[in-house]
């Protein structure tokens, strides 16, 4: 279940990857809160690979098809 609550997980889509400096845009939904950024390709997988209490966090992959 996503936006459980105020301070829980939300979606911040994956906008654009620019190959020369490896790093990836993340825009977040809660403008007011987070502003868009660029972000390394490697701290952004780190930062997906951490524990939230007992769950890892993650990703949705989402297209066309």
């Amino acid at each position: 279940l996503l936006c459980r609550g105020l301070n829980q997980g939300h979606l911040s889509p994956l906008a654009a990857y620019d190959a020369t400096t490896d790093r990836v845009l993340l825009l977040d939904p809660w403008a007011s809160y987070s502003s868009w950024i660029w972000v390394k390709l490697i701290d952004f997988y780190k930062s997906m690979h951490t524990l939230d209490n007992d769950t890892y966090r993650g990703y949705i992959l989402i297209n066309n098809n």
